[in-house]
């Protein structure tokens, strides 16, 4: 369908590349209902009508033959990231502070404000 060209093949690896780390699914399964249940619309700019089986699956054709070598970059990024990572609460709203300064914050994540956290005991 028209419109789904205008996606750059970058959006479409990134796509495919946040998706097998989240959710390892099928690329149909990403298209029809994967993609629409994430903020990647806000965060990658690209709408999920635009995110269509056929460009995943010709873009997963295109990167297959790079697949190590991405898996070894994002695994080195990953561990960069989440080096020291304590796996409590404070930790995760680390994260999603210093995602919100780099990205600005997107409106359908959810998050119960500090001040209820701790009248409520919730860490």
């Amino acid at each position: 369908p028209s419109g789904r060209e205008e996606v750059p093949w970058d959006i479409v690896a990134a796509v495919l590349s946040i998706a097998r780390f989240c959710e390892p699914s099928s690329e149909l399964h990403i298209a029809d209902t994967w993609y629409e249940r994430t903020s990647l619309d806000s965060m990658l700019g690209v709408i999920d009508d635009l995110v269509g089986k056929d460009r995943l699956y010709r873009c997963h054709g295109k990167i297959l033959p790079h697949k190590d070598a991405i898996e070894k970059k994002l695994r080195e990024r990953f561990e960069t990231i989440f080096a020291g990572n304590r796996h409590d609460q404070t930790t995760l709203e680390e994260i999603v502070e210093t995602m919100e300064r780099k990205h600005g914050s997107i409106s359908r994540v959810g998050r119960r404000p500090r001040d209820r956290q701790r009248s409520t005991g919730g860490s």
